[in-house]
């Protein structure tokens, strides 16, 4: 999904950003592409160095994905044709499934399934306003 109905990765960039912020640290691309990819610990472990332990473990991974959430539900856009790609794999009569490999990652699958579904909602409104 991450890719091709949606980047996320500028999101993740902000929420980490402003959360290190929040613990007067200053974070950019660099520091994000060095946790890209891996383990939530390995960005836990990451952030904990940069900011000199300032918080108890566990902390930035809880606060990253509150942020998150909210970005999620407030700033995602999908990418351009993603309801086209979701409409021809109906048509084809592919199926479609939401995949994430962290339960804790769930709560932001759901925000964005409600953003998906209003999105196709109001692709199929003005459809049936065009026809």
């Amino acid at each position: 999904m991450d890719g091709t109905l949606i980047d996320s990765e500028p999101l993740w960039l902000k929420s980490e950003i402003e959360i290190m912020a929040e613990v007067g640290c200053h974070w950019d691309e660099q520091d994000q592409i060095n946790c890209l990819g891996g383990p939530a610990e390995r960005t836990e472990l990451y952030m904990q160095e940069r900011s000199k332990n300032v918080k108890p473990y566990g902390y930035f991974i809880n606060r990253l994905h509150e942020v998150m959430k909210t970005k999620i539900a407030n700033e995602l856009e999908l990418i351009p044709n993603a309801l086209e790609l979701l409409k021809e794999c109906k048509d084809l009569g592919i199926q479609t499934a939401f995949h994430h490999t962290y339960v804790r990652e769930m709560q932001m699958v759901l925000a964005l399934s409600e953003i998906l579904v209003h999105a196709v909602l109001l692709q199929a409104e003005l459809l049936l306003h065009l026809q």
